[in-house]
């Protein structure tokens, strides 16, 4: 008796709009990085977050990796599984490429209300770089979602599997997710209460309420997080749940991923002890390195809560 297993194929692609258009926004991101030096009006705030050559190393992956999707073939596992990967890059360098965009945006604030928030300096050639970036980065990640539902015969809306058991809920991430938001509201509290954890001096930002305010975001992404951990929610609203988890974790990955690339930088030029601006160098790069943990335990967090409390799907059978 045979019982050798025919390789398993996949090939099914699903519908090609969804990849054009993220190979499109690459492919701009690329052109939009050709046309920075040629602009005026460069600022060198961001330098720091992104290594050189990432945003067309990037470009290029997210328009080769959806074109490539697009082949018609029958995709076995191996080279199935290999183009997911290359996606998967493609989108998070993408995000990575837009880090800094949360800068910008308070520094057009600052220039147009005239608000003493951030400089008033604005990076105007790197704006449309990373405003790009992170569309291709949205659009790439779907895409490639859609991909892989599709090669899987999977449903093309909630992804589940014909005949595959029911998934077990998973709640770890959200706790991660809660736990890595500790540090920067932590550490904050003490400091304006004038205990000098990480500070050179006891009165840096002792009684500080003004220094203390960035930590009110940062409050309500905790409480997010512990929402998405509970089984129903804290009862809030399902979409506003989705809606506040899918935008947070867009937000934290834009700064959590040059966070963390500044926060190696830091360890390797100046080590764990040395005060940088009054605080000790292993402050930031706690905070860096909470942050891009925040970004990867929330976008967990959020995918498992839509997962587990979508109901039936209207367009799988039964």
């Amino acid at each position: 008796m045979n019982t050798t297993h025919p390789r398993r194929s996949h090939s099914g692609t699903g519908a090609p709009e969804p990849r054009l258009a993220a190979a499109a926004a690459a492919a701009l991101t690329a052109i939009a990085v050709a046309a920075g030096p040629l602009l005026p009006g460069a600022a060198d705030y961001t330098d720091a977050f992104v290594p050189p050559g990432l945003p067309v190393l990037a470009a290029a992956l997210g328009t080769g990796g959806m074109l490539a999707s697009l082949a018609g073939r029958r995709w076995g596992e191996a080279s199935r599984t290999a183009l997911l990967a290359v996606i998967g890059v493609a989108a998070v360098a993408l995000l990575w490429t837009s880090g800094g965009l949360v800068f910008d945006l308070l520094r057009i604030a600052s220039l147009v209300t005239g608000a003493d928030v951030m400089p008033a300096e604005v990076d105007w050639p790197g704006v449309p770089v990373r405003l790009t970036a992170l569309a291709a980065a949205l659009l790439v990640a779907v895409a490639g979602l859609r991909f892989a539902r599709a090669t899987a015969n999977a449903c093309a809306r909630c992804g589940r599997v014909p005949g595959a058991p029911p998934r077990t809920p998973a709640r770890g991430p959200a706790v991660v997710a809660v736990v890595a938001a500790l540090p920067y509201p932590v550490l904050k509290t003490l400091w304006m209460l004038g205990v000098n954890v990480g500070l050179a001096s006891d009165d840096t930002f002792a009684h500080d309420a003004l220094a203390w305010l960035p930590v009110l975001p940062v409050l309500v992404g905790l409480a997010l997080s512990l929402a998405l951990a509970h089984p129903r929610g804290f009862g809030a609203p399902r979409w506003l749940l989705l809606a506040g988890g899918w935008f947070s974790a867009v937000v934290l990955g834009t700064v959590g991923l040059p966070a963390a690339y500044v926060a190696g930088r830091t360890l390797l030029d100046d080590g764990l002890l040395t005060a940088i601006g009054g605080i000790s160098s292993w402050v930031y790069v706690t905070f860096y390195l909470s942050w891009l943990l925040w970004a990867a335990a929330l976008t967990c967090a959020t995918w498992d809560y839509q997962q587990r409390t979508r109901g039936h799907c209207p367009a799988c059978p039964g």
